[in-house]
């Protein structure tokens, strides 16, 4: 698919027309299935994990909200995380996480690529989806996974100087990110964001 997908210079305009047809079709079912699934989501809130048709799934990361992942979609339910933390402050918080992810796309940094994703309200509630991607502990080359605990620079000098091109795009400047164990790291962008690199 991404192969498909890549666009060209020497692509003709049926080619092109092809291409966004294609990916228009795609979202389109990614669409129709997140919202689907995030009307269940919020439906089920006040059910134990263990009564939920979707089930809550455990990660690394404590930002964001209760993690859902479901027909090949991960899901992130806008919820309290942090003390002091109001609902309306979690669902600000995945609006700026949209913003920053329509910027980032718009730069249009060769080889730097983003999933699907979708923000849905339903019933007073703000869920994000993403179209879940191959990727775990042993591909994230830049940022961190876990909340600070571990951050990732040297692995990939590739993937270091796509962020590095990305923050000046952006008109975004570098900044040392205090670890929780280990020396301070300089980085592009916030330090709890995450850069794989994958098959």
């Amino acid at each position: 698919m991404s192969q498909l997908l890549s666009s060209s210079l020497a692509d003709s305009p049926e080619a092109c027309t092809s291409k966004h047809g294609i990916t228009h079709h795609v979202f389109e079912r990614f669409r129709s299935t997140a919202e689907r699934v995030a009307v269940t989501i919020v439906d089920e809130m006040a059910l134990s994990p263990e009564q939920r048709t979707v089930k809550p799934v455990a990660t690394s990361g404590h930002a964001g909200g209760e993690k859902f992942k479901e027909e090949g979609i991960f899901f992130k339910l806008a919820k309290p995380t942090f003390p002091n933390q109001s609902w309306e402050d979690a669902m600000k918080i995945s609006s700026n996480e949209l913003r920053a992810y329509r910027a980032c796309i718009s730069i249009n940094v060769p080889k730097l690529c983003f999933p699907m994703m979708a923000l849905l309200d339903y019933k007073g509630f703000r869920v994000i989806a993403f179209a879940a991607l191959p990727i775990g502990g042993d591909t994230i080359k830049y940022g961190s996974s876990d909340g600070g605990r571990t951050m990732h620079r040297e692995e990939d000098a590739e993937l270091q100087s796509l962020m590095r091109l990305l923050a000046e795009r952006l008109h975004i400047s570098g900044h040392n990110v205090a670890v929780e164990h280990g020396p301070v790291v300089y980085m592009y962008g916030p330090g709890d964001m995450e850069g794989h690199k994958a098959e």
